[in-house]
């Protein structure tokens, strides 16, 4: 058995190990990283429509990486021309939101198949590999994780799939590709690896929460008609009705909607139950075959009819599926040793409702990425320790946005209102510890984004405080990559001298220059 030995082993290649890996090879990590995931490596669309919602902080977060151009890149691989509104439809108005949250963010939050943004990060991930001692190995999954003699941990993966070695990505030794077992000695372990995490499984307790959220039964079809429709019937209430990406139909109980998945011919519906209760039992039998022509057009009318599109004669369904979404977390994302973490999916379950659950793993990612390149850089080696608490606080802000949602949803409509609070807290518009800094512009063309250093920490200075030689003594106790940017002050940025703005975005000191010598350089 080949075996192999790094300083961080990342089991799961979805957007929260794609996104750790690149926070890594972004802060150029000095220690040597492997990156393995269960399945082939496949540019083929995914038949769920998951995770399609790309916010504004993932946007803003993706954009650090390599020229900036990641979310331009991404946004070009939607399948829709619609625009980023969800449109709430009742039976005598009809009202909407927009939910790109351009309003908090330079960066347009949009919807794009997971599969498509997934390729864009995994063709970057191939351009800066070299940067760092950086392989990845695809088709084996992990099936057995025990303390190791040689590292921390020892962990064997047999192979799932027919192995596809490709130029330029997979960097283990290509003897290794006939192999159906190899092992994995590394420092530190990396769960990104889903909501049916091996990871956690093994060692971790279980984790707690909610639970189950009620059921949702969805369906996904073509229609040449289904469009008009939904144009045609929003636009007879009100004229002003934007094309939006979304539909929801107030049905008290029962809540259902359409999103539209590609062009204006691809659809995906849905209904939601409170309980099993309120499931047809047709669609609870245990031997149910989702994919039989029948129990297609079986859910298919079903869905229509309680939304009220059931006057649409040529839906054509190509998939359903019944699931439940859940609302759980892990007691912890670290281990005692601080040697295994917990990301994404993996340390927390949220429902889709609000598009969360794929955005908060690449904040985890993201936070623990930079933390872990700070260990083995030797900045500071002690930051790992916040991982956990930090995206705790966040995921409380997600979940509780959710309930709320989903509360709302089954007496009235859904509401995005408080969904900026949800995703940037306070952070949203004010400059706060502990938050990300708000988006905000200066006199003189310059944004609070564009005069942060890209590759590590920002001192900035709000005019007209000015560096001092106490200033400079100060910001060179930090052993990372640290710059110094000055800001003419607006009604944001007016009540500060100086802000240290950490390499995710988070600001993680404000202070005054007079008070400068007492405080220690922060790295929190």
């Amino acid at each position: 058995m080949t075996k192999h030995k790094v300083s961080v082993l990342v089991i799961g290649a979805g957007p929260t190990g794609l996104t750790f890996c690149l926070e890594m090879l972004h802060n150029r990590c000095r220690g040597s990283v492997l990156l393995v995931d269960a399945n082939e490596w496949s540019r083929d669309a995914d038949v769920l429509p998951k995770g399609q919602y790309v916010n504004s902080r993932t946007m803003e977060l993706w954009g650090r990486y390599g020229d900036g151009r990641l979310p331009t890149i991404i946004r070009s691989k939607k399948k829709h021309a619609c625009t980023n509104h969800v449109i709430n439809v009742s039976t005598d108005k009809v009202a909407w939101q927009d939910v790109s949250l351009s309003a908090v963010s330079r960066e347009e939050a949009t919807r794009v198949p997971q599969y498509a943004y997934e390729n864009v990060l995994r063709d970057h991930l191939c351009d800066e590999m070299s940067c760092c001692d950086f392989a990845t190995k695809w088709g084996f999954e992990a099936v057995n994780i025990e303390r190791g003699s040689i590292s921390n941990w020892t962990v064997t993966f047999k192979q799932s799939l027919k192995h596809v070695a490709i130029a330029g990505v997979d960097g283990l030794n290509s003897a290794t590709t006939d192999e159906n077992l190899f092992q994995v000695h590394a420092d530190y372990l990396v769960g990104c690896d889903g909501g049916k995490s091996f990871v956690r499984h093994s060692l971790f307790p279980k984790m707690e929460g909610i639970g189950a959220l009620g059921f949702s039964l969805m369906v996904l079809f073509s229609s040449e008609s289904m469009y008009q429709h939904l144009r045609s019937r929003v636009l007879e209430l009100n004229q002003n009705t934007p094309d939006g990406m979304m539909y929801f139909f107030k049905k008290a109980h029962t809540p259902g909607g359409i999103g539209i998945l590609e062009g204006t011919e691809k659809f995906y519906a849905g209904v939601s139950f409170p309980d099993e209760s309120k499931v047809p039992a047709e669609f609870l039998r245990k031997d149910i075959n989702w994919s039989d022509p029948q129990v297609l057009k079986s859910v298919s009318n079903f869905i229509t009819a309680t939304i009220g599109v059931d006057q649409v004669s040529d839906v054509a369904p190509t998939a359903a599926f019944l699931w439940k979404p859940y609302s759980l977390c892990s007691p912890h994302w670290i281990n005692d040793e601080s040697s295994v973490f917990l990301a994404g999916d993996a340390a927390h379950l949220l429902s889709p409702t609000g598009g969360m659950g794929m955005n908060s793993g690449v904040e985890d990612a993201v936070n623990l990425g930079w933390k872990m390149a700070a260990k083995l850089n030797d900045w500071n080696p002690d930051l790992l320790l916040s991982y956990e608490s930090e995206r705790k606080i966040a995921w409380k802000r997600y979940m509780e946005f959710q309930n709320e949602m989903i509360d709302a949803q089954m007496t009235t409509m859904r509401n995005y209102s408080n969904a900026p609070y949800a995703i940037f807290g306070e952070g949203m518009d004010k400059v706060v510890v502990g938050s990300r800094i708000p988006y905000s512009e200066f006199q003189d063309g310059k944004n609070s984004f564009s005069v942060l250093n890209p590759l590590g920490y920002t001192v900035i200075l709000v005019l007209p405080c000015a560096k001092t030689e106490a200033i400079t003594k100060w910001v060179e106790q930090c052993k990372a990559p640290i710059e110094m940017a000055s800001v003419i002050a607006n009604d944001l940025f007016k009540e500060q001298d100086l802000i240290v703005v950490r390499p995710d975005q988070m600001v993680s000191c404000i202070t005054q220059a007079a008070n400068i010598e007492q405080i220690p350089f922060p790295y929190l």
